[in-house]
């Protein structure tokens, strides 16, 4: 009876270790999982004055996602900068 216990107690610690590492594996917490690289982001020119409200409804225009959008100036051009879903 203190052999079925024991083991019982030991399937369950096994059990416990495994679905907490499969959790922050998922989590991107574990040192050995694959990272997901950082989104990137397409910048296209944009006639001044660009807005993040002009410049998210221009992305999404665009087929982006509207989150994320913001303006960046080069020397005299202006760039809307969306992020890529």
């Amino acid at each position: 009876m203190a052999r079925i216990a024991y083991l019982t107690m030991i399937l369950f610690l096994v059990l416990t270790v495994i679905s907490s590492t499969s959790l922050s594996c998922q989590a991107g917490g574990c040192i050995s999982c694959p990272r997901q690289s950082p989104p990137t982001h397409t910048c296209l020119p944009y006639p001044p004055p660009c807005t993040p409200q002009n410049c998210a409804n221009f992305c999404a225009h665009m087929h982006f996602g509207s989150e994320g959008a913001y303006c960046k100036q080069r020397g005299r051009v202006s760039e809307c900068c969306c992020l890529q879903t």
